[in-house]
């Protein structure tokens, strides 16, 4: 696989966990700004976000399968990555008009099924992009453990500093806000990266795609 398209799907992978973990960490105080209480709220905070991810990557797959399926027809590649890092970038803009609006809303219930329905598609961009970035990967590269596991730990890595740095310093310095307007900046350098590996990377064949026995 061409390096420069491999080391954009790392790159996505890494700041879509960096993203991902990063946008929850600013609901959750967006959240408990609102309520004055979090903590009766987290588990399902968290299972919401989690079920996104499912629901992204159970779609995902179905795509890539069934694009597999049709002979001639190309499965999602690099640019599809690439719309889903502009995707990002959107919704991390969105949120900081999102969020100025819900803080004027007087229903509560109101506020609270926009909270988890923002939780759920920040899950659900990220549940999309693991398994395109395992096929892109995988389409010409040996090793399926290495690559899988590579993979996982850009995401993980990504994850962490995004939970981390998100919580201890971008939060608290720069608002909430800015820490929205910091993630749809990371997300579109990724962007730019992953759209210039896309420009100079052959378009994936139908063929080529078929997963292997």
């Amino acid at each position: 696989m061409h390096c420069l398209a491999r080391t954009a799907v790392y790159w996505s992978i890494g700041t879509t966990g960096f993203a991902t973990l990063a946008l929850e960490i600013v609901l959750l105080y967006t959240f408990q700004t609102l309520y004055g209480y979090v903590y009766s709220m987290v588990g399902l905070v968290i299972g919401v976000f989690m079920a996104g991810l499912v629901l992204g990557s159970l779609a995902m797959n179905r795509a890539i399968r069934r694009a597999a399926g049709r002979p001639g027809a190309a499965p999602p590649g690099l640019r599809t990555v690439f719309a889903l890092d502009m995707a990002m970038v959107v919704f991390a803009a969105a949120l900081v008009i999102v969020l100025a609006l819900l803080r004027g809303a007087a229903a509560d219930w109101t506020v609270q099924i926009a909270m988890f329905a923002l939780v759920a598609v920040a899950g659900l961009l990220g549940g999309l992009v693991f398994p395109l970035a395992a096929s892109v990967v995988l389409e010409r590269e040996a090793g399926i453990a290495r690559a899988g596991g590579g993979l996982y730990a850009a995401d993980n890595i990504g994850a962490c500093l995004g939970a981390i740095l998100t919580g201890v310093l971008l939060v608290p310095i720069l608002g909430v806000t800015g820490a929205c307007l910091v993630i749809a900046a990371v997300k579109a350098l990724s962007a730019v990266f992953v759209g210039a590996a896309a420009a100079t990377s052959p378009r994936r064949a139908g063929a080529s795609a078929r997963p292997s026995a």
